[in-house]
């Protein structure tokens, strides 16, 4: 219980301290630092996975210790490749100007991201390795050393916010390879136990790495896309927009979730679970939200303007598009459990493969053929509210008809 107790309070904290101080921020940069960052954010989450191939995911379930800390040693040698890599193909690119992004994106995005790029993946595999080992203390601090690292940087407003992204990176990761120095010590590392920890979890980047990139890339579609067919700065709007209004739902939503995974399951193994009760849940939920929902919408842009002056009223406008999806996922999340406790992974796997290309189609073809960018991420959210829906709808079923397989 302690563990749990230090584990989400250090995550709220990680969140609320940049959403706390976001009001300050907003004042400081504007909406295309705001984009920019957005970009360098899912750019590194992208190219990550090919530095680490996801092996980092196995360092907490292989069998032995020794085979773990060979296994981190192997991922330090692939995303050193990876480093180099990316650091040659952005001269290439940077100096031919092959990419479009190239011509509006600073020097700081294309310089910095390598090297992010390699940090994060030490920061995951120190991250696993805690884990692990249960040094959940350890994992507190680090989440703690690196957001108060980078949000202290943007607040001294004189460097460019992927800049202190970087450094906050920087803290983080030294402070993961000291973890790693001091628990790899009395283990046997060689490169041939270290070629035979990668062999023989292959699988992870065969297929669990493809999963990942997949996943990843159609998370990142609407920033690449809006940024592709309209400006920097409405990716900052949407960037901005989003994460101001996800991050107390996801708080909300995840406070919600807790209880209701221990209600539910103790419920529904002693034969309790009915959707009634479940309607019951909802319905107060509804008339909760029903109030606060209308003033929202009708006063967004003015309620942007007034947190986060004046320049962000343009965020108010995107934030009534999108209100839809965000109050969608705040219905959905309490009860994602659903398809673990009833054993229906696969199915939920495929269920979330359908919407993902269903809203990749849907962005591309409105950004394609539309020349408004509000028309574009109203239909967007309009196709995810329904995407998150279905998930919802089907959590209903599975409580009214299907049975757990043991």
């Amino acid at each position: 219980m302690k563990n749990i107790i230090l584990l989400t309070g250090s995550s709220f904290l990680v969140q609320l301290i940049p959403f706390l101080i976001s009001p300050i921020l907003s004042r400081f940069y504007s909406p295309e630092d705001f984009g920019e960052l957005g970009l360098f954010n899912q750019s590194v989450s992208i190219l990550v996975i090919f530095f680490t191939l996801s092996f980092e995911q196995a360092i907490v379930i292989v069998k032995k210790n020794e085979t773990a800390i060979n296994l981190i040693k192997g991922i330090y040698s692939i995303s050193l490749i990876g480093l180099l890599l990316v650091i040659s193909s952005l001269i290439i690119l940077k100096t031919f100007s092959i990419s479009v992004q190239f011509d509006t994106l600073s020097n700081d995005f294309i310089i910095y991201l390598p090297f992010s790029v390699f940090l994060y993946s030490l920061i995951l595999c120190s991250t696993n390795l805690s884990n692990r080992f249960k040094e959940y203390r350890f994992l507190s601090i680090l989440k703690l050393v690196q957001v108060i690292t980078t949000n202290s940087l943007y607040l001294l407003n004189f460097l460019s916010l992927i800049t202190g992204r970087l450094f906050g990176l920087l803290a983080a990761g030294i402070f993961s390879f000291a973890y790693f120095i001091k628990k790899k010590s009395g283990f046997e590392l060689s490169n041939k136990k270290i070629s035979q920890s990668l062999s023989s979890n292959v699988n992870f980047a065969k297929y669990t790495s493809i999963h990942s990139l997949a996943n990843t890339i159609v998370g990142s579609l609407p920033m690449f896309l809006l940024s592709s067919y309209y400006s920097l700065s409405i990716v900052g709007y949407y960037s901005f927009t989003f994460t101001m209004m996800f991050v107390p739902v996801q708080l909300i939503a995840a406070s919600i979730g807790g209880v209701l995974k221990q209600d539910f399951s103790q419920k529904y193994y002693k034969g309790t679970l009915e959707l009634t009760k479940v309607y019951k849940f909802y319905k107060k939920l509804v008339l909760l939200l029903v109030i606060p929902s209308i003033i929202f919408l009708i006063y967004s842009p003015q309620i942007f303007s007034l947190i986060f002056s004046e320049k962000w009223f343009e965020s108010g406008e995107i934030a009534r598009f999108l209100f839809p999806w965000v109050l969608s996922i705040l219905f959905t999340s309490p009860i994602s459990f659903l398809p673990q406790l009833f054993n229906r992974q696969k199915q939920a796997l495929f269920i979330e493969i359908i919407t993902s290309i269903i809203k990749s189609i849907t962005l591309f073809v409105c950004c394609e053929i539309l020349l408004e960018y509000e028309l574009t991420i109203l239909l967007f959210s309009i196709v995810a509210t329904l995407s998150v829906l279905t998930n919802l709808i089907w959590y209903f079923w599975l409580i009214k008809y299907k049975k757990i397989d043991k």
